[in-house]
C-alpha cells in the first residue's frame, strides 16, 4: 500500500479536488483505493467524490476523528473499520474501487468536541507515542483489512500537529501543491526539503525524512 499526501500552505489551490480526480484514475486502472479525509478542521472530501451522505445525521457516527479518538484513549476493543467509511459508488469506466473515511460526523456539536480532544492527544511533542500509535494502527488496519493499493489523504492546510503527523509518519510520499506566486510558494520554501529555490511549477513530490 503505498500512502500519498496532499500538502499545500496555502488553501484554494485544489488539493481536495486533485486527490479526488487522482483516486477516480486510480479506479480506471483497476487499483483499489481509500481515501481518508485528514483535513479535520475544514472536512469536505465526501463532496468531491458525490457522496450525499448526511455526514451530521444520527444514522452516521463514525468516521477518523470518532475512530482515533477511540484508539488514542486507549480503547480495549478498536471500533470495526468498514462501519467508518463509505463505499463510493464507481463510474462506468472504474475497475477498481474507493472507500471514503470522512472526518467524523461535521458538522455536528459532538464532532468538534471530539475534535478538540483529540488535537490534545495526537501532538508532535507527544512524549507517550500513544496518539502517534493510534495512526500507525489505522494506517495498519488500513492494509491489512481494506487491502488498498493506495492510501490517498488530504493532510491540513499550514504547519499544524495533525498535519505534520500526516505529512511524516503516515505519508511514503508528499504531494506539495502551490500555485505560482510569491506568497503561495514563499510560504513554504523552507518547509521542503532540498534543492531550492522551488521550481516554476504546480506540484512537487518528495519522500518523507526517517528521521522525522
Amino acid at each position: 500500500m503505498e500512502t500519498v499526501a496532499f500538502y499545500s500552505y496555502k488553501g484554494g489551490v485544489g488539493r481536495s479536488l486533485l486527490l479526488a480526480h487522482a483516486a477516480r484514475f486510480l479506479a480506471t486502472l483497476g487499483k483499489g483505493v481509500v481515501a481518508l479525509d485528514f483535513d479535520f478542521e475544514a472536512p469536505g472530501l465526501h463532496y468531491k467524490f458525490g457522496v450525499d451522505q448526511d455526514l451530521d445525521s444520527p444514522n452516521f457516527l463514525g468516521g477518523a476523528v470518532p475512530y482515533l479518538m477511540a484508539t488514542a484513549e486507549g480503547a480495549a476493543s478498536p471500533p470495526q473499520l468498514l462501519p467508518q467509511m463509505i463505499n463510493v459508488n464507481p463510474l462506468p469506466n472504474e475497475r477498481g474501487w474507493i472507500w471514503l473515511m470522512p472526518a467524523g460526523p461535521a458538522p455536528h456539536r459532538s464532532y468538534w468536541e471530539a475534535l478538540k480532544k483529540l488535537g490534545d492527544q495526537v501532538r508532535l511533542d507527544d512524549s507517550s507515542g500513544q496518539g502517534f500509535m493510534s495512526l500507525l494502527d489505522l494506517r495498519a488496519r488500513f492494509a491489512d483489512e481494506v487491502r488498498p493499493d493506495y492510501l490517498l489523504i488530504p493532510a491540513r492546510t499550514g504547519v499544524t500537529d495533525l498535519g505534520g503527523l500526516a505529512t511524516t509518519i503516515l505519508a511514503d510520499t508528499v504531494l506539495c501543491m502551490f500555485v505560482p506566486k510569491s506568497y503561495s510558494k514563499g510560504s513554504f520554501s523552507q518547509l521542503l526539503p532540498p534543492p531550492s529555490p522551488l521550481p516554476e511549477k504546480i506540484f512537487r513530490t518528495f519522500r518523507p525524512s526517517p528521521a522525522l
